[in-house]
């Protein structure tokens, strides 16, 4: 449905966080692009002092700054912002008196969901309601939303972590003579020291590799998207509260014509 641009007005705020989140996804964009093209790391060796095996391992120089994860926070949080801006500005257009109070639910389960529903959205036309509820903003519904308030909840920096897919370069010489385990990840997340095993060798075996690591940034210590490449899902995120506030604007037209 097009909307005319008075039929608009009432979701302009929603719409202004949304184009927040935009900008707050562009920094998050560039700055984490300009970091990893930027990280240097080493390779080398240590013994496990129990098995004494040798650990092949990678260690970066350099951490993930805080711009960046302020970018991606800021971002959660404008989206997060902007579905309440909807429900409250759809809740002034059928004159509910309560509508400072409103908020767009969300729920641990579907029936939590409900009593959230109750509580937050009290007064809202029940069409209204029914399309909200159809985007099952609860832990085992929508995936997206519900990572959404969960990640916006999120303020320690172990939120987001440096992630090292690293192919390991062996000599095809050794293969066959050699007793070596490899991280079955393939690499895996850089750890608060900096690095992050690639390989394990038998105690002396004269192997010797190289490694070259590719990086990228996921989300670290969540209960929610862990391990996951953090600007692929955010933009999901994005566009799908973008296409919730379009939705609930023209279904509150809808109702009102």
């Amino acid at each position: 449905m097009n909307l005319t641009r008075e039929e608009d007005e009432p979701f302009e705020s929603a719409r202004l966080y949304i184009e927040s989140a935009k900008a707050h996804l562009e920094d998050f964009s560039i700055s984490s692009r300009d970091f990893l093209n930027g990280l240097s790391y080493g390779t080398h060796w240590r013994t496990d002092p129990r098995s004494k095996e040798r650990i092949f391992y990678a260690r970066v120089n350099g951490k993930s700054p805080p711009r960046i994860r302020k970018a991606m926070t800021d971002t959660l949080v404008d989206l997060r912002h902007a579905l309440d801006q909807a429900v409250y500005y759809a809740a002034t257009q059928f004159h509910i008196e309560n509508h400072r109070t409103l908020y767009f639910p969300f729920g641990i389960e579907l029936e939590n969901l409900e009593k959230e529903i109750k509580r937050k959205c009290r007064g809202i036309p029940v069409d209204l309601i029914d399309l909200i509820r159809s985007y099952k903003p609860y832990k085992n519904g929508n995936y997206l939303l519900w990572s959404l308030t969960r990640l916006a909840a999120y303020k320690h920096r172990g939120i987001i972590q440096i992630f090292a897919d690293v192919g390991l370069g062996i000599n095809p010489n050794q293969q066959g003579n050699i007793n070596i385990r490899v991280n079955s990840a393939g690499g895996g997340k850089i750890n608060f020291n900096g690095e992050v095993e690639l390989a394990r060798v038998a105690p002396n075996d004269p192997f010797e590799c190289a490694a070259r690591p590719t990086f990228s940034l996921v989300f670290g210590d969540t209960d929610v998207m862990k391990n996951e490449e953090v600007h692929p899902y955010l933009r999901e995120i994005l566009t799908k509260v973008e296409q919730i506030i379009n939705d609930i604007a023209a279904k509150v037209i809808e109702l009102k014509r």
